[in-house]
């Protein structure tokens, strides 16, 4: 009885901390898009976006650190990457403009503490 016991607490622990873990990732229709909004384990935001309504991905996404810190933005139209993509690191910023998902140019800047910033190559 008392292994019994045991097992049916143990299952029930398990079950609300697998059920804690799991995502909160959400769909919502709205006019001609899909809001998408998806989250990392620990429940932060991991990314935010649109699709359009033939499940590409269209409009504006962002994507965040499991720190809730902003890690890259840029839009799609029609499922392929156009126009300006920022990706953020420490303190850097790369800024890559896509045409119809190709790389068409690559900008390497940083950032400083006196809110300069400075071009520069890789």
């Amino acid at each position: 009885m008392k292994n019994l016991s045991l097992t049916i607490a143990l299952m029930m622990m398990f079950t609300i901390v697998n059920a804690q873990s799991e995502s909160k990732n959400s769909f919502t229709i709205e006019g001609q898009e899909i809001i998408a909004k998806f989250y990392h384990d620990n429940g932060v935001i991991a990314q935010t976006g649109t699709y359009n309504l033939r499940n590409e991905l269209h409009g504006l996404w962002t994507s965040y650190n499991d720190k809730g810190e902003k890690q890259s933005q840029g839009q799609y139209f029609n499922g392929k990457k156009v126009g300006l993509w920022s990706f953020y690191n420490n303190d850097r910023l790369i800024l890559v403009e896509y045409d119809a998902s190709k790389i068409a140019q690559v900008t390497h800047l940083e950032i400083n503490d006196q809110t300069v910033v400075t071009r520069y190559e890789e």
